[in-house]
Parts: C-alpha cells; sequence; structure tokens
C-alpha cells in the first residue's frame, strides 16, 4: 500500500478521482450498492496516510468519481505534532482561527446523486439507519430546501443530529440539525467558515456555534479542558481547510463514566487532561462524580498506561539513536553514496535488521515523519500493549 498510497487519487476531467482497486480492504469497508462505492474504515483503522485521509467517509460512483463524501480524517490535538505546530504558528502569526463547538450527535451527510436523489446518510451507513430518516423528517419540517436537489448538488453539506432521545454524555432539549460546513467533491475543498456563515444565513440554517477561545496553545487547552456542558471544540485554520479536534476531558470522563470503564478511554483522558499522576487522576474523577472502587479500577488502567507510555519513550529514544548511527554509516564522507536510492538501500540494510517496531519506525525517521514515528509506537506499546 505505501508504494501505491500516491497513486490513490487521480483526475479525470478537472475532478478527483478515486483508483478503488488501490484501497487498503485491510483497513476498509468497501461496499457496493445503488451502483456505488461506498467506502470507510473499519474498527482497527489508526495509520493513515495523507491520501487515505479522503476514505473516512465516500461513495463514488463507476468512474471513480466522488459523489457523497463526509469530513475527511482529521486528529485530535497532541496526535499529529505537524497539525500542532502548524496551529502554533497560525495564532502567533495573527492568522484567521476558528473554534467551531464540536457537538455531541451523530454525523448526517446530506448529497445529490447523479440520479437527482437527495440523501441523508451517516459515516458508516448508506441509507442513514433510524438517523437518516429522522434527519430527513427535520429537513422536511424545518428546512424543506435540503430536499431539493438543485441546491449545491456539487457539494455534501454535513450536518450534526442531535435530540434528547440521542443522548451520549451532552444533554440537548431539542431535536434539530446543526449545519456544519460542506465538502465539495471535485476537489475535497472544505467550505471555509465565512461561506458556511454566508450559506446558513440564506437557508436560514443552524449554524454549528462559533466560540470565543484564547488564543494561545497553552490557553487554549487549559480553557476547553474543564468544560462540563460541551465536548469540545473543532479548531479550524489555512481557511478552514486544516481541522483539529480539542475535547474537554470532563467530557472524556464522563464518557468513560457512560460507557464503562476501559483502559482506553483512561488513557484518552489522561492524555486529554494531561495527567500525570495517579493523584492527579483520582482528584479529577472524584470532582466529576467517580467513586472510590471506580476511582481504583481507573488507576489501575492509568498505572499500566504509564508503563507502556514509558516503553514507548524508551524505544523512540533507541530508535533516534539508531537513526543518527545508520545515518553516519550510510553517509561515510570516504564513500558516499551515488544517489537517494542508493542511500535508502543502504540504510534499509541496517534498519532491516531490527525487530518491530524499531524496524518501521527507523524508516519514518529515515522519511523526516516523526508524527507517524510516534503514532507506530503508540500504537504498538500503549493501544496494542506489547513489549
Amino acid at each position: 500500500m505505501s508504494e501505491e498510497a500516491s497513486h490513490l487519487w487521480s483526475h479525470l476531467d478537472g475532478a478527483r478521482r478515486l483508483e478503488r482497486r488501490l484501497v487498503d480492504r485491510k483497513s476498509f469497508i468497501v461496499e457496493e450498492i445503488d451502483g456505488y462505492t461506498f467506502i470507510h474504515p473499519k474498527h482497527t483503522k489508526w495509520d493513515w496516510s495523507e491520501e487515505e485521509l479522503s476514505l473516512r467517509s465516500v461513495a463514488v460512483d463507476q468512474r471513480g468519481l466522488v459523489v457523497s463524501c463526509g469530513w475527511p480524517k482529521f486528529f485530535n490535538m497532541g496526535e499529529r505534532p505537524i497539525n500542532d505546530a502548524a496551529l502554533e504558528a497560525a495564532l502567533s502569526s495573527g492568522e484567521e482561527v476558528f473554534f467551531t463547538e464540536k457537538l455531541d450527535g451523530t454525523l448526517i451527510i446530506r448529497s445529490v446523486l447523479p440520479d437527482g436523489r437527495v440523501i441523508f446518510r451517516t459515516r458508516g451507513a448508506w441509507d442513514g439507519g433510524k438517523f437518516g430518516a429522522l434527519a430527513r423528517s427535520i429537513a422536511s419540517a424545518h428546512y424543506p430546501a435540503l430536499l431539493d436537489p438543485t441546491l449545491m448538488p456539487e457539494w455534501s453539506l454535513l450536518f450534526e443530529y442531535v435530540g434528547p432521545a440521542n443522548l451520549i454524555v451532552i444533554a440537548y432539549s431539542q431535536e434539530d440539525l446543526w449545519f456544519l460546513g460542506a465538502i465539495r467533491h471535485a476537489d475535497g475543498h472544505l467550505m471555509p467558515v465565512s461561506q458556511a456563515q454566508a450559506f446558513a444565513s440564506e437557508q436560514r440554517l443552524h449554524l454549528v456555534p462559533l466560540v470565543e477561545l484564547p488564543r494561545d496553545l497553552q490557553g487554549l487547552q487549559q480553557a476547553v479542558r474543564v468544560w462540563d456542558d460541551r465536548e469540545g471544540v473543532v479548531v479550524r485554520l489555512h481557511r478552514g481547510q486544516l481541522l483539529i479536534k480539542l475535547k474537554s476531558a470532563r467530557y472524556l470522563a464522563q464518557h468513560a463514566m457512560r460507557a464503562n470503564m476501559s483502559y482506553t478511554l483512561i488513557v484518552e483522558y489522561a492524555r486529554s487532561a494531561a495527567v500525570t499522576t495517579e493523584e492527579e487522576l483520582e482528584a479529577g474523577l472524584r470532582e466529576l462524580g467517580y467513586d472510590y472502587e471506580l476511582c481504583q479500577i481507573a488507576k489501575g488502567h492509568f498505572r499500566t498506561y504509564r508503563e507502556h507510555l514509558a516503553s514507548s519513550e524508551a524505544t523512540l529514544a533507541t530508535a533516534r539513536r539508531l537513526h543518527s548511527d545508520f545515518l553516519a554509516q550510510v553517509d561515510d564522507s570516504a564513500n558516499p553514496p551515488a544517489d537517494e536510492r542508493e542511500r535508502r538501500k543502504r540504510f534499509a540494510m541496517q534498519a532491516t535488521r531490527q525487530p518491530d517496531p524499531l524496524r518501521s519506525v527507523l524508516f519514518a525517521l529515515y522519511d523526516a515523519r516523526p508524527e507517524r514515528a510516534q503514532a507506530l509506537l503508540f500504537r504498538w506499546h500503549v493501544i496494542e500493549k506489547r513489549p
């Protein structure tokens, strides 16, 4: 897949075209429905190449042209250091950055198919299941323009369905569709916030609320972490083309309580709340209503997390040292490589002698992808708990 990933998308008559045969079926569910190919990731998917981000939920026709798509895959703050650095630079430079509330509901994707049918679907269900029917009913009653196939057929419009019957953690008293934004089929362009505001006003849609937050990274994180009535925010920068999620630590803890205590959710809570000690963990969980027994279970998960995090950090340090040593050997001034191909081959001869996960991490470092190296190790040591 790695060699073919750069060819996953091509162009046809100026529009992006998916090479369906190159989609990794070990990582994605590929369904043929109504003459279209519907693609979304398996639950085990965790390592995303740039070319795969648009496959978070997409449908293409027989030529590979996009007919419906949801948000591209985007990440939590802290998951991709390169994104965090871009945000920090944008905030420092005064670039326009928007914070929109991350609503705690179900994503609804409204698209117009080439045959004129208007569909309301979810990320993983072509027919939308019960949520598709609910969304259509709300649109019919309150936003009838959404049923018009001449309205924005070149775009997929994205909404969040919320309501008292769809309680996840945050309670909403009224059933509604909140307009989040849109994505253009031809090129994957995300609708900038200013355009979304104008469109929502024209169509009398409820636009996802904008939130005022500190314009520095630390202040932003601290402000969102203590929210207890909202899930978090989606940070939108680079004219809306880069999205980053930031969730409230309180939300994550409450989600964990509802979903039953689990190692994975305690890991997510600890990372989001920057918890580094058992005392900090217990204090935060007590404040959120955890009883003594649940706190003890949580602390057990937390100890396991810290042990595996230390292993991840130690492996990364070893990988960085080996990477430096191997490059010194590869770039021997007495016998320098003739070209990049030979340089990589020399490096590969050293790297492939290492066991996993070092082998994969070394290639990520060679390719100047430190965020991939960190993600590989986090997955190996912390999520899968391998030694």
